[in-house]
């Protein structure tokens, strides 16, 4: 992001691990437009980034899946910058 830039922007090639519970599910890289689909059974996820290096930013939401359903998720991280 720059000054004066967006607010929020997607985020390209960032990748995230898949828990539930203290057990890691999956995980799965975000595409150039910040997309990504899984398929997953039904339950309640925790979704984090994975950057064992990173100093900054909170990178993490969570998810209820519904079995025969399609979840939809959109969530604003904070890089922790500036």
């Amino acid at each position: 992001m720059k000054k004066d830039g967006p607010e929020a922007v997607p985020v390209a090639k960032m990748n995230f691990d898949v828990e539930q519970g203290e057990r890691k599910i999956t995980t799965f890289t975000t595409d150039d437009d910040g997309h990504f689909q899984l398929s997953l059974p039904p339950g309640h996820y925790v979704v984090a980034r994975h950057d064992p290096g990173a100093a900054v930013g909170r990178w993490r939401f969570e998810a209820d899946v519904a079995a025969g359903k399609a979840t939809k998720v959109r969530w604003t991280a904070d890089s922790g910058m500036r």
